[in-house]
């Protein structure tokens, strides 16, 4: 049994107010939710694994926005032996504390990248994909899900505008796409995406 903790919060990317405000934000909404999200992070996982065709059990992958561990065991169930958990406000050692803006990793760390639901919260959406395109090794895989179409908020910041926003955003970084849909059965809208990163 791992031994709890209490709650850690990352070093910030940047220390303008304008930031910490938005570091604070997130903080609170991610100890909020700790115990949400649990359908869709077990499909979008399915997902990841169906589309990417890879043996699971020898990718690494990163998931951003871990909350808590149950992004990482369904990863584990998923077939993932190596996973890697990262949040603003880390609520369990498993998890560490980072910045998706500025993480510590060496480039080119992950064979994989899973991120449900956290892509919106980004502080700078081009500062954010150019740091995931920095620890995907080329060709590697990323699997994306994320509200569209709402009203933006101080926690949710970024509105891509549907799937064809989303491939937009993403076109720098994604040399091949292996599925991409868009679905409005909730409020709102999710985009949900899996692709490989160029080579």
């Amino acid at each position: 049994m791992t031994k709890e903790r209490p709650d850690v919060l990352a070093k910030p990317w940047k220390t303008d107010a304008n930031y910490q405000a938005y570091v604070q934000i997130q903080a609170e909404k991610t100890a909020r939710k700790r115990n949400n999200m649990a359908r869709r992070i077990r499909s979008l996982a399915i997902l990841l694994t169906q589309k990417d065709g890879r043996l699971t059990n020898d990718l690494d992958i990163l998931s951003i926005g871990s909350r808590n561990t149950f992004e990482l065991d369904e990863l584990r169930l998923a077939g993932y032996r190596s996973v890697t958990g990262i949040d603003l406000l880390s609520m369990h050692p498993e998890i560490l504390p980072m910045d998706m803006h500025a993480m510590t990793f060496p480039d080119k760390s992950f064979d994989a990248l899973f991120s449900c639901h956290n892509l919106e919260h980004a502080y700078d959406l081009d500062v954010c994909l150019r740091e995931w395109a920095r620890v995907t090794r080329p060709g590697g895989t990323w699997a994306i899900e994320l509200p569209v179409r709402y009203e933006t908020c101080g926690t949710d910041r970024q509105d891509v505008g549907g799937k064809q926003g989303l491939l937009y955003t993403l076109y720098p970084y994604i040399g091949e796409i292996l599925f991409c849909e868009e679905s409005s059965a909730n409020s709102p809208a999710v985009v949900r995406f899996v692709g490989r990163t160029k080579r």
